[in-house]
This record gives C-alpha cells, sequence and structure tokens, in this order.
C-alpha cells in the first residue's frame, strides 16, 4: 500500500511539473480516485486501534508510514488542484467535478480532525482557498450549509479544547509544560478556525440563509 501511494504521488508531481494550467476536464477522473484513497487510508490509520488490537504494536512503523506517504500524496494533490484552470470551464461537468473535490475534501475534514493539527488546518485551509478561487462558478453549485457546519464544529471544540487545557494548567501550576505548549498550539488553531468561519460567512453571505440557526447556536454554545 505504501508502495501504491509512493507511485501515486509521483504520478501527480510529475502533472505538477508541467508548471502552467491544467485545465479541469483534462485530468477530471484523477483528483476524485486520488480523494478515494486518501479518504479510506487516513480512515483505517484512525481505526487502527480497533483493527488490530493487541497487534498494533507490530505494525505501527508500517501504519506511520502510510499515514505520512497519504499526507505526502494529499499535499501534492492540492498543489495540483491550485493549478487548476477553470476560466474555460462552461461545461457543467467541471463545475460538479470542482464541487466534488470541495465536499469529498470536507469529508476528509471530519476523518482527521483528531489526528494532526497542522493536516487538519492546511485541508481547511484548500476548501476555503479554492471556494473563494473559484467563486463566480461555484457559489451557486456548493453546499454552503455543509461547510459552514463543518468550521462551526471545529471552531467550537477547538475552543472547548482551549478551556479544558486552560484548567489543566490552573490546576498544574505549570506553565512551561507539555500542556502549555499544547494549549498555544490550540488556541492558534481555534483561531484559525474563527477567521475561516468570518472570511467564508462574508463572501457567501447571500446563500447562507439556511444556515443562521447553526450559527446563532454556535454563538450561544460559545458565550454561555
Amino acid at each position: 500500500m505504501v508502495q501504491l501511494l509512493e507511485s501515486l504521488t509521483g504520478c501527480v508531481r510529475h502533472i505538477c511539473t508541467l508548471q502552467e494550467p491544467v485545465p479541469l476536464e483534462s485530468i477530471r477522473t484523477l483528483p476524485s480516485s486520488i480523494l478515494y484513497v486518501i479518504k479510506n487510508t487516513f480512515i483505517h490509520c484512525k481505526d487502527s486501534e480497533s483493527l488490530y488490537s493487541g497487534c498494533l504494536h507490530l505494525i505501527s512503523d508500517l501504519l506511520q508510514s502510510l499515514f505520512k506517504e497519504t499526507y505526502s500524496l494529499q499535499k501534492q494533490l492540492m498543489e495540483l488542484l491550485d493549478m487548476i484552470s477553470m476560466e474555460s470551464a462552461s461545461a457543467e461537468d467541471s463545475i460538479v467535478d470542482m464541487v466534488s473535490v470541495i465536499h469529498t475534501v470536507l469529508e476528509i475534514c471530519s476523518v482527521i480532525s483528531n489526528m494532526d493539527h497542522a493536516l487538519h488546518a492546511n485541508t481547511w485551509k484548500f476548501i476555503i482557498k479554492q471556494s473563494l478561487k473559484h467563486h463566480s462558478l461555484l457559489q451557486s453549485h456548493l453546499k454552503h450549509k455543509d461547510i459552514l457546519s463543518g468550521l462551526c464544529k471545529d471552531t467550537l471544540f477547538s475552543f472547548h479544547s482551549c478551556l479544558q487545557l486552560a484548567e489543566q494548567m490552573k490546576l498544574s501550576g505549570m506553565q512551561e509544560s507539555t500542556d502549555y505548549k499544547l494549549f498555544q498550539k490550540t488556541v492558534k488553531l481555534c483561531r484559525f478556525f474563527a477567521n475561516s468561519l468570518v472570511h467564508y460567512i462574508k463572501e457567501f453571505i447571500p446563500f447562507l440563509s439556511d444556515s443562521c440557526c447553526r450559527l446563532y447556536q454556535l454563538y450561544l454554545q460559545i458565550y454561555r
């Protein structure tokens, strides 16, 4: 499996070396196929403790390599998708394909949310960036409610994590501890989610009427 991931990464990297905009229609089946592999590999890594139970220690190095290669493959695919050209993509198929990519990446976000902070944040950055980059083409097709709900969920989770870590540090009385470093990272992540949420709302506010209740709920959950 690791060799397969390395091969896929090499294929995507080769396309990236073209150093020119890539029409989405010319690679339309590639992103969905690779995202399928990425999503299911991350799910496998996430569920490894229950899947392998007492044998986990025997394959921990292999699972670590699997996660690392999947991380690299996702990073390379995002680099390729940054090169995508949709200016001439008047075809409905291209719009549907890009919307599918964004929402599949959103599903990946829910899988990796507790696995790696940096990966989680970078995956969300991709969603926001691509949504804004192709704003005029995608704004009427994106499932804004799902994206906003995901941002609200991750904002609230990181906020509560900050409160829990702050309480732990208060009880232990240790500032220069592992908990404090984790607290700093979690605060940074929480700030990122909050800023991303505000940015997304500003850009797509005409399409968010059905998300008002969710936003109000987030407000109450934070300020109660």
